[in-house]
């Protein structure tokens, strides 16, 4: 091997604390040999940067080789089958047992799979343990169903092809399962019933879609048979339900979502009473605790108290969030995952929500189940079969359900359409639309600082879109306007990156005068909380504004916040959590958050580390118009890397199981 650690720190493909972390290990364990301690580094780059493990089942120019060592000759890349011998008898790795999969006696830092992944121990430890939990509850069924009654509500919140059905918007023919790849069914199965009898049979249920795919609208209905099911069991203590995201803002979305949803629905009062209506982040609702007394208030020796939870923006959930929270519900307790495979996964390591989904494919039930969802849902359900030799199927093939028609756009034009095309990993077909003059609802421009007619095409938008907030006084109608409109960027630092962004737009608005007062006065700027307080209730995501105070002598600004009843709330800037201007988002700070118009800005260098997923978010956070504000090439190299973390819990997932 030609290339060491020294020369990866050198060249910035490794971190000092990566190298650190490897020769540390190799000090306490009496370990000398670089290619068991350019592993070690590697394995640490890699969770860094959100794999689970390192995979070595690759050659040398492919995979995390060669995007890693892509400016080597391939000669001089470490050779991964190299790498594997060395780690295979080296005194820092456990070779777990291939068959059992179990973690083995001894606790060394280092873990090879029978795969040749390699994982930090509390990674293997988290898969392991999910997948466990994940199996467990995937192959429970639910018992005590009333199927009468189950097909009775079922109807009514579901009712047959051709009535009218309440919560849905005028149906179109764009298909989310199309636009991954996957194989779509027949129209005629309503996708929503279907994950409604699956939820109300099984005691985990996922429930993957796209943006207007009505995954709430279905969790409402869900939640109310789920009522429906425990009063007509005769058991007097009302079900417990608990509604989760991870952060406070999805928290809050989630909560709105279930009370209009609830709203608009016919139900008994004594089911609408006992909907819940408020939704916790899953840090407070573990009890996450820091500081001397750190750890969680629930885990599997101290359970919650609850017997359904929901827990949405589940593809923004982490391995190790994922894997307390399981262990924390009972385990007769039911769990229903919402979220979109397609979005982004989670900032710190691992990708369960597509892990787990990606396991299930191609979609199929078991013979028995399927007999029996075909009778809830009036469908012909498709069964999965298996033939001599082929792999094992997933132990959720019978939990996990796409909603695949959206009823927010069409497959034919505009977003939907560009959606479809971003994930089928298809630049040209991207930005044959972008650039179809047609195709109003989707526009490219040049990136914004290289050309002055992209510039002012960005300036005249920036200032169109957020001065009818600037027009308001009321706090509740700056807020609605403001949601009106937001730019998306996919990194934060420079002058394509939130920071840059912010000033530009703060800086573009106040030059055309539609931002009165002087500069530095705060009053009318948005801003976007950052981190959680609890006993201020604010969380990382919350908007608010400078405005005016309500005493003119005190000459300073307040900050106001909308709660969730439409109640305006005013704090002193110094009781406001850590925060930043809000014109300019993330892509990643975007997710569970929907605007009429959003401009999208990446830059060349941005491009670099853009992908398929971030762009597909940004572009599916408008409701009717995106604008690309970023160079051809920019966009087809987003489009053509797909971010696939290396992670070994859809083997885990896989594995033989005992026939049932």
């Amino acid at each position: 091997m030609n290339v060491g650690l020294e020369t990866l720190r050198e060249r910035s493909l490794l971190s000092l604390l990566d190298c650190e972390f490897a020769e540390r290990l190799g000090v306490l364990a009496g370990e000398t040999r670089p290619l068991v301690l350019l592993a070690a580094a590697l394995t640490r780059r890699e969770a860094a940067e959100g794999h689970i493990c390192l995979d070595l089942g690759a050659g040398k120019d492919e995979g995390v080789f060669a995007e890693r060592f892509a400016e080597f000759e391939v000669s001089s890349r470490p050779d991964p089958a190299e790498l594997r011998e060395a780690l295979s008898g080296s005194s820092l790795v456990e070779v777990p047992d291939a068959v059992s999969n179990t973690e083995g006696d001894r606790a060394r830092p280092l873990v090879l799979d029978a795969s040749g992944r390699v994982y930090l121990r509390r990674y293997w430890s988290y898969q392991t343990r999910l997948a466990e939990q994940l199996r467990r509850r995937g192959l429970a069924p639910l018992d005590g169903v009333d199927e009468g009654l189950l097909i009775e509500g079922l109807d009514r919140y579901f009712p047959p092809s051709g009535e009218a059905t309440p919560q849905r918007e005028e149906q179109t023919s764009f298909d989310f399962m199309q636009a991954g790849n996957a194989e779509a069914h027949p129209s005629e199965l309503d996708r929503q019933r279907l994950a409604a009898a699956v939820a109300m049979t099984r005691r985990l249920t996922v429930i993957s879609g796209g943006p207007g795919t009505g995954k709430t609208a279905t969790v409402v209905k869900i939640l109310a048979l789920a009522i429906e099911q425990a009063r007509a069991s005769g058991d007097e203590s009302p079900l417990r339900v608990r509604l989760v995201a991870p952060t406070g803002k999805a928290a809050a979305t989630l909560a709105a979502a279930i009370r209009r949803g609830a709203k608009s629905l016919e139900l008994d009062d004594a089911v609408r009473d006992a909907l819940p209506l408020e939704a916790v982040t899953i840090h407070r609702c573990l009890g996450v605790r820091s500081g001397a007394r750190s750890g969680v208030r629930y885990d599997a020796n101290s359970p919650l108290p609850v017997d359904l939870l929901v827990v949405d923006e589940a593809s923004m959930v982490d391995l190790a969030l994922m894997t307390r929270l399981f262990e924390a519900v009972p385990k007769e307790g039911r769990i229903i995952l919402l979220g979109d495979e397609h979005q982004l996964a989670s900032v710190e390591a691992g990708a369960v929500l597509g892990d787990v989904c990606r396991s299930t494919l191609p979609e199929g039930y078991g013979e028995e189940f399927a007999e029996m969802l075909g009778r809830l849902t009036r469908s012909v359900l498709p069964v999965a079969e298996s033939g001599v030799g082929d792999p094992p199927r997933s132990a959720l093939r019978n939990n996990v359900v796409r909603l695949t028609r959206s009823y927010r756009y069409a497959s034919d034009r505009g977003i939907g359409a560009l959606a479809a095309a971003i994930n089928a990993g298809n630049p040209e077909a991207v930005l044959g639309i972008l650039d179809d003059p047609e195709q109003s609802e989707v526009v490219r421009r040049g990136y914004i600082h290289d050309t002055r007619e992209a510039h002012d095409a960005f300036r005249a938008e920036a200032i169109e879109g957020f001065t009818p907030y600037l027009r308001e006084e009321d706090p509740i109608r700056m807020f609605e306007a403001f949601g009106a409109y937001r730019v998306l960027t996919p990194v934060r630092a420079g002058r394509a990156g939130v920071e840059g962004l912010n000033r530009e737009i703060e800086l573009l608005l106040r030059r055309a005068g539609v931002w009165d007062g002087a500069a530095g006065d705060p009053v009318g700027r948005p801003l976007l909380v950052s981190e959680n307080d609890h006993p201020q209730g604010l969380f990382n995501g919350d908007i608010g504004f400078f405005v005016a105070p309500r005493d003119d002598r005190r000459g300073r600004p307040d900050v106001a916040f909308i709660g969730a009843e439409n109640e305006v709330r005013r704090l002193s800037p110094a009781r406001i959590p850590a925060h930043e201007p809000a014109f300019a988002m993330t892509i990643h700070k975007s997710q569970g958050s929907e605007f009429d118009r959003v401009a999208v800005v990446i830059s060349d260098a941005a491009a670099e580390h853009a992908t398929r997923q971030q762009l597909y978010t940004a572009i599916t956070r408008a409701r009717q118009q995106v604008t690309l504000y970023a160079s051809a090439d920019a966009i087809a190299q987003a489009v053509e890397r797909d971010t696939k973390r290396s992670s070994g819990l859809g083997d885990a997932l896989c594995a033989e199981l005992p026939a049932r």
